[in-house]
């Protein structure tokens, strides 16, 4: 069964506020984290990078993981993967942080 999903920005900010000890991760590269900051609080894994697959190794596949990149397609892969490894609790920004940036910016 894929438990992978796709999270509306108002969803995804929702269930990322309402989940204990959620986990968000920004699966971008640093260049893109150099021209655009990660959302507050977190963590970046790049997903073109072959030690993100040796993460997934790591880490506990039963905490809630939100991933997100800058459009939405590797968001959904990166979730795809952890998905297909097991993972229990996944889900992506649907449009990536172009989605985010927006609908972040009229909540503050």
């Amino acid at each position: 069964m894929n438990h992978c999903r796709k999270l509306s920005p108002e969803l995804f900010m929702a269930e990322l506020a309402l989940t204990a000890e959620a986990v968000l991760v920004d699966v971008r590269t640093e260049e893109e984290l150099h021209d655009d900051p990660a959302i507050p609080g977190a963590i970046q894994r790049d997903f073109l990078q072959s030690s993100f697959e040796n993460w997934l190794e790591e880490i506990d596949e039963h905490q809630a993981y939100f991933l997100y990149d800058q459009s939405g397609k590797r968001g959904r892969m990166a979730c795809e993967m952890m998905a297909e490894k097991g993972f229990l609790h996944a889900g992506f920004l649907e449009g990536g942080k172009n989605a985010w940036n927006p609908v972040f910016k009229s909540e503050s």
